[in-house]
């Protein structure tokens, strides 16, 4: 009995201390966050701003310390809107930014952000400085904003997305009835289709003709974009997208003017190399989103 309340006594104090450390610890961890909050964020020369276009894009993503993401190790990747604006706002005006990486990859965004970010990565070239592109794949999202750089290249193995416009709503009134929940809904108009989902199995002629319309204007608007930016037409295009580019060989992208060249990421390499105008010895200086929307700008430095 005795060796069991000593070892129960010990287990109580080893949690306690534990948990006492753990709180300083926290403490300390979120002290430096908040001390680093607004610190400037030197951007040494010939820096090329790297963006990756992985996971989704929203309109701000908190940064919070210890979350469920860090704890289990996953990567949810979010590129923030509001410090994508900012980071190319000012990269225009640094001069020790030369140009910009975009990794292509599987992002996901609304039409409206990706339109947004897309119009200011034209800025950014528009003031004279380059921007490659390159991935393994790229989504639809993520090919209509690397659309905009000097060269887009794409692994001579790897898949391009452009495919049309689609949408493929759920409905569930079958399940409520075997569930036994029965809807009331009352509606006044021929296109209010938000409760369709539980009222019928199927689309509606008046649904499916205002889903129709947005997505082609949506769709319209993406192909003139690209169109402009890629040098071709619209309607070709449109055929590259009934070809179903994402199951076909990577040099479909290149005949179909999607892609310019295929190429390996050493040979990116070297081509950021040329272009930042370093030697073929010296490394890369990347720098993300975040630290050239922390960086100061001259404005700000003479405003202090």
């Amino acid at each position: 009995m005795k060796d069991f309340m000593k070892y129960t006594l010990a287990t109580i104090v080893g949690l306690m201390l534990f948990s006492i450390v753990m709180t300083i610890v926290s403490i300390i961890s979120l002290a430096g966050i908040a001390a680093s909050e607004g610190m400037s964020v030197p951007i040494g020369e010939k820096s090329i701003l790297h963006i990756k276009l992985q996971g989704t894009i929203e309109e701000r993503v908190a940064d919070i310390p210890f979350s469920i993401a860090q704890i289990t190790g996953e990567n949810v990747a979010a590129i923030s809107l509001e410090n994508a604006l900012t980071a190319l706002e000012k990269a225009v005006s640094n001069e020790n930014i030369v140009g910009i990486y975009m990794e292509g990859g599987a992002l996901s965004a609304t039409p409206a952000m990706t339109e947004e970010l897309r119009n200011a990565l034209l800025k950014f070239k528009e003031s004279g400085k380059w921007i490659i592109a390159y991935g393994d794949t790229y989504s639809k999202s993520a090919y209509y904003l690397c659309s905009v750089a000097d060269r887009v290249l794409l692994n001579p193995e790897g898949m391009l997305d452009w495919s049309g416009m689609a949408s493929a709503p759920m409905f569930f009134k079958d399940v409520l009835e075997k569930i036994g929940v029965k809807m009331q809904v009352f509606k006044v108009g021929t296109y209010k289709s938000a409760v369709e989902p539980f009222t019928s199995t199927e689309m509606s002629d008046a649904n499916r003709e205002q889903v129709t319309s947005y997505l082609t204007s949506i769709w319209n608007n993406m192909l003139e974009d690209v169109a402009i930016s890629r040098g071709t037409e619209t309607a070709a295009l449109n055929t590259l997208a009934d070809s179903l580019t994402v199951m076909a060989p990577a040099q479909t992208s290149v005949e179909g003017g999607l892609v310019d060249t295929l190429c390996y990421i050493s040979d990116v390499k070297n081509i950021l190399k040329e272009k930042a105008e370093i030697g073929e010895d010296e490394n890369l200086n990347f720098v993300s989103l975040d630290d050239v929307a922390k960086s100061e700008t001259l404005q700000e430095k003479i405003s202090e």
